[in-house]
């Protein structure tokens, strides 16, 4: 019985991990690259938000970056994780256009790197 309950709570714990990297929430990574709660993003001002999603030709990046970080790098890929798209996001606060017209109709995640804080999400492109 206990392995059972073991298995059960383990298997708790890998799908609550996966629906909170499906969620797009943000989230710090620890010194070994795992996920942690997305609360201590929100709480030093971490923010994106993409518009319009889904995007036709371009895409409308806003963010903040969290404890005066001026920096971040943004990453797209495709569904089978070749990277598509990688550009520099500078300044605390800001917005970047990104022109979608070469990329073909399809789902899309991306990522903003910020020192140890990353903040993961979907993009529709419908054309």
């Amino acid at each position: 019985m206990k392995k059972v309950t073991k298995l059960i709570l383990m298997l708790c714990l890998i799908l609550s991990g996966a629906f909170c990297y499906a969620s797009g929430a943000a989230r710090p990574e620890n010194e070994r690259g795992i996920n942690m709660d997305s609360s201590l993003n929100k709480a030093l001002g971490f923010s994106v938000n993409v518009t319009p999603n889904p995007a036709i030709t371009w895409v409308t990046i806003d963010y903040t970056l969290p404890m005066k970080t001026a920096k971040a790098t943004l990453t797209m890929t495709n569904t089978i994780g070749t990277n598509v798209l990688s550009t520099e996001l500078e300044g605390i606060q800001g917005s970047k256009v990104l022109d979608l017209r070469g990329l073909a109709a399809g789902v899309y995640m991306y990522t903003i790197r910020c020192g140890q804080y990353v903040e993961n999400g979907k993009l529709v492109i419908a054309k």
